[in-house]
């Protein structure tokens, strides 16, 4: 379990990575993070630029590596480790559509990027329920509730 200290150390390191680019004018938005389920590394994504990427580095602030870069189409944003952290699942969506979010699944390198949704639900969220390929999609409504459109199981 990571300790209180550990918790500010990291949230030190994501401050400091978004408030680098601020500095030199281009200006960054640290997106959702997870830390690993061995504590050993923080998944995040930054918007810069209209660019989101996911990027990995460890509790340690060793290591910093973009895993899931921006293309010229889209977006990568909100990732989580699965329970065994040798998946990551993540949103994405065309950089003139937000609304048309799709989920995708890699290894946790972002090696075999696999698009798992067809993409044409503004999905805000989707976790790993167990440690088996199995996830939760939550769907934000208009009135800024969350709704629960269900489970994927994935053989991989």
């Amino acid at each position: 379990m990571i300790n209180s200290f550990k918790i500010a150390v990291i949230i030190s390191i994501l401050s400091t990575i978004s408030s680098c680019s601020r500095a030199t004018q281009n200006s960054s938005d640290l997106g959702l993070f997870d830390i690993s389920k061995n504590d050993q590394y923080i998944l995040f994504s930054i918007y810069s630029r209209q660019n989101s990427s996911i990027y990995q580095i460890g509790t340690d602030g060793s290591g910093l590596t973009c895993i899931i870069p921006s293309t010229k189409d889209s977006n990568y944003f909100n990732p989580k480790y699965s329970k065994t952290v040798t998946k990551i699942l993540f949103l994405a969506c065309p950089k003139k559509d937000i609304n048309n979010t799709a989920i995708y699944i890699s290894n946790l390198d972002g090696s075999q990027k696999q698009k798992i949704t067809t993409g044409n639900e503004n999905i805000s969220e989707a976790f790993f329920r167990s440690a088996r390929i199995k996830f939760i999609i939550v769907k934000q409504t208009t009135t800024g509730t969350r709704r629960h459109l269900g489970q994927i199981k994935i053989m991989m």
